[in-house]
């Protein structure tokens, strides 16, 4: 009998982490999507400590933001520059817009992207993308814009 109350809590435990991954899964770009120039590649390639940060403790500014309840890194090389897409996906898009308005200056320090900060940020619904390239490439851009489809 004792086995019954540790499953509940066991499931009670689990079930936002998996929810959590389950999301995360769904954020970023499908194999089929990736452009035919960039190749899917492992690890983590931000291109400044700003977005290291941002992605690796992304808890430092849970004061500031709202946290995301889900978030995916996709590294990729295209025509010899490698980078990574970060997406942080938000309870909703009020608290994504809250989020926005610190995180573009936190990575920027300007109004807008530089040569010193290139990243893009794209938004969409409840989600934020952090497009960390030095010259991020108009293929992949263009992917990361397409609308979504439906699994089939």
């Amino acid at each position: 009998m004792r086995s019954i109350p540790a499953l509940v809590v066991m499931v009670a435990l689990l079930t936002p982490a998996l929810r959590s991954q389950t999301t995360a899964s769904v954020l970023g770009l499908k194999p089929e999507q990736v452009p035919t120039d960039c190749k899917t590649i492992d690890g983590n390639f931000p291109v400044d400590m700003q977005t290291a940060i941002l992605w690796d403790k992304t808890d430092l500014y849970k004061d500031l933001i709202p946290l995301p309840t889900a978030k995916n890194a996709q590294s990729f090389a295209c025509h010899g520059d490698k980078g990574t897409v970060y997406s942080f996906q938000f309870a909703d898009e009020a608290k994504r817009k809250t989020a926005a308005a610190f995180i573009k200056p936190l990575l920027w320090g300007e109004p807008g992207p530089t040569a010193e900060h290139p990243e893009l940020v794209l938004e969409a619904g409840d989600v934020l993308t952090v497009v960390s390239f030095r010259k991020a490439p108009k293929a992949l851009l263009a992917a990361l814009r397409a609308p979504a489809k439906p699994a089939t």
